[in-house]
């Protein structure tokens, strides 16, 4: 399933846009946006990243699920703000070729770049929710929270109960 949604998702939103023949015209907007947003998750990024490292040196993570819910979503993120970053250069680049200049390559380049931006950037929110998926349960697993409140462990007892029956 994750598989699918990482991959497939964002190549049909790139097939798509190339059969509807999407036409940016915000771009500048769009570079702000994803500079942004790269910024952002290479933030969070890094703060990830350092609570890792602050629960292996202080008590460890009891499980290998644990270590495995934090290094996912870690994962998710870079990978989201580097396609945040190849999404900039790449609306930079179809900016620069729609100058008067090169009249016979721009319609080209801008719909291989549309293309392409929209692929990336599908990719960018699809990375952002793999990664959300799996830090609520890290959170929940590392900090004990009340079973109430836990939706992974309440999945667990449910799914236990219907074995039993």
């Amino acid at each position: 399933m994750k598989i699918f949604v990482v991959y497939i998702v964002p190549l049909s939103a790139g097939i798509a846009a190339h059969l509807l023949r999407l036409h940016f015209d915000f771009c500048d907007t769009l570079i702000a946006v994803m500079g942004i947003l790269a910024g952002a998750l290479i933030t969070t990024f890094s703060q990830l990243a350092n609570w890792r490292q602050i629960f292996k040196a202080d008590k460890g993570l009891r499980t290998s699920t644990e270590r495995w819910l934090f290094d996912s979503s870690i994962a998710h993120i870079l990978a989201g703000a580097y396609s945040a970053v190849l999404v900039s250069v790449i609306t930079l680049i179809v900016m620069v070729v729609q100058l008067p200049g090169s009249p016979y390559l721009s319609p080209w380049i801008h719909r291989v770049g549309s293309v392409v931006i929209v692929l990336l950037s599908v990719h960018v929110a699809v990375s952002i929710l793999m990664a959300l998926r799996n830090l609520y349960p890290a959170h929940a697993r590392i900090n004990d929270v009340i079973p109430l409140l836990n939706e992974q462990d309440n999945f667990v007892k449910i799914s236990a109960k219907l074995i039993v029956r």
